[in-house]
C-alpha cells in the first residue's frame, strides 16, 4: 500500500511539472503553434512505440509473469493465474489504444 502511494506522489509531482512546462509553452500563439508542430512530428514515433510494446507484451507475456511472479514472490496458482489473463490485458490494451488514444469512434462518425 505505501508503495501505491508513492507512484501516487510521483503522478502528482510529474503532473504539476508538466502544467508548469505547458503553461510556459502556450502564453503566447506562437508557443502553442511550436508545441502543436512539436506533438504531431512525434505522433508517428510515438504510435510506432506503443504498438511495439503491446506487441512486445503479447509475445513475452509467460517471460513476463515468471519475473513478477519470483519479484512478487507469487505462488504457483498466482502465477498462472497471471498467465491466464495475458489476453485479457492485450485486449484491453489494443481497445484503449484505438479508443482512446487514436480517437477511432471519432474519426470513424467525424462528418
Amino acid at each position: 500500500m505505501r508503495t501505491f502511494f508513492k507512484w501516487c506522489g510521483y503522478l502528482v509531482v510529474f503532473s504539476i511539472l508538466m502544467a508548469l512546462i505547458l503553461s510556459v509553452f502556450i502564453e503566447t500563439k506562437d508557443g502553442a503553434a511550436k508545441l502543436v508542430d512539436s506533438v504531431t512530428e512525434w505522433q508517428t514515433s510515438l504510435r510506432i512505440v506503443r504498438w511495439t510494446v503491446i506487441a512486445a507484451l503479447t509475445i513475452y507475456w509467460s517471460e513476463a509473469c515468471q519475473l513478477l511472479a519470483k519479484y512478487k514472490q507469487l505462488n504457483h496458482e498466482q502465477m498462472e493465474r497471471a498467465r491466464a489473463m495475458r489476453w485479457h490485458v492485450i485486449i484491453s490494451l489494443i481497445a484503449f489504444e484505438l479508443l482512446v488514444i487514436e480517437s477511432l469512434p471519432s474519426r470513424i462518425f467525424e462528418g
